[in-house]
């Protein structure tokens, strides 16, 4: 579940909203569906909590979701973003992680803030320059029965995932 090239921040957070989702699929012994990944340029407000938010707040650009997993009460989603199809430079200082809730439809659940540790994400053919980054959330789940994650085909995955993969 550990993956050193992914940039780990203190302090992936379930929303309030995400909260409830693993109360409701707990209670129907439901499966936990994280439908995508998106990044932005915005940050917490002062003296707002991040499990509080309900989206991004300067939404930039869908993430690629490349991998999940569950261990225990835990799970990760690792999303990826690449400059290709980037037309403006950006910093990236926010991620998030959405999930499928039966009664409100796609909900912001899982938050990260990486305003303290940016990535910068260079336009696509900008100085023959290109960029990739990997973020990779860690976020409880509670006691859902399952969870599934739209992995996007094509992305890009780790030799440490392939082996596992390979090995079963």
């Amino acid at each position: 579940m550990d993956n050193a090239n992914a940039i780990q921040a203190p302090g992936s957070f379930v929303t309030n909203k995400g909260f409830n989702l693993i109360t409701k699929l707990a209670a129907a012994q439901a499966t936990l569906e994280f439908t995508r990944a998106a990044v932005g340029t915005g940050k917490p407000p002062e003296g707002y909590s991040p499990e509080s938010m309900i989206g991004l707040n300067a939404y930039k650009m869908d993430a690629e979701i490349s991998d999940y997993g569950v261990q225990d009460d835990t799970a990760y989603v690792t999303a990826q973003i690449s400059s290709d199809n980037v037309q403006e430079d950006f910093l990236a200082t926010e991620v998030g992680i959405f999930a499928e809730d039966p009664d409100e439809g796609e909900i912001l659940y899982g938050y990260m803030d990486i305003s303290t540790d940016p990535t910068y994400i260079y336009a696509n053919g900008s100085s023959n320059r290109s960029k990739f980054a990997e973020f990779t959330l860690y976020m409880l789940i509670g006691s859902v029965s399952s969870v599934v994650a739209a992995v996007t085909p094509g992305s890009i995955i780790t030799k440490e995932t392939f082996r596992a993969e390979n090995m079963q």
